[in-house]
């Protein structure tokens, strides 16, 4: 009996700086993640954006740094990126990498920090509209 015990404990002793070393090794996240939003403004490339986020909050990224460059695209996608990006876990900052135009803007003004280029940076704001046909029934 005491031989069983002496051989456990002392397989224990062995293995556990193992064990440790393989832990110490587990990667850590990155302080700063920076995603390059460079597309239209679409359903599609708003769902992917939001995925990228997901993902890098979820390995336990704080900081994230999300490049815009676009020309604008649909409103009901830009502003549920906006939504989306306002309530993240994880500090979003924005940088205008060029062009910011119409739906992209609200992208870039969903970072609690928002920076721009000085002289080639170019945004573009305009008031949204929409008609309705007068003789289609809604």
């Amino acid at each position: 009996m005491f031989l069983l015990h002496f051989r456990i404990v002392f397989a224990a002793l062995i293995l556990l700086p193992f064990a440790a070393r393989a832990q110490a090794q587990q990667p850590r996240p990155p302080e700063r993640v920076i995603i390059n939003f460079i597309a239209p403004v679409t359903t599609d490339t708003v769902n992917m954006l939001i995925n990228i986020v997901n993902n890098q909050v979820r390995n336990g990224t704080k900081k994230i740094t999300i490049v815009v460059s676009s020309s604008g695209g649909d409103p009901s996608a830009a502003f549920a990126a906006y939504n989306y990006l306002r309530n993240v876990e994880a500090e979003i900052t924005t940088f205008n990498g060029g062009t910011v135009d119409s739906a992209a803007m609200f992208i870039f003004c969903a970072g609690k920090f928002r920076y721009s280029l000085p002289s080639p940076s170019r945004f573009l704001m305009h008031a949204l509209s929409q008609s309705y046909d007068s003789f289609g029934a809604y």
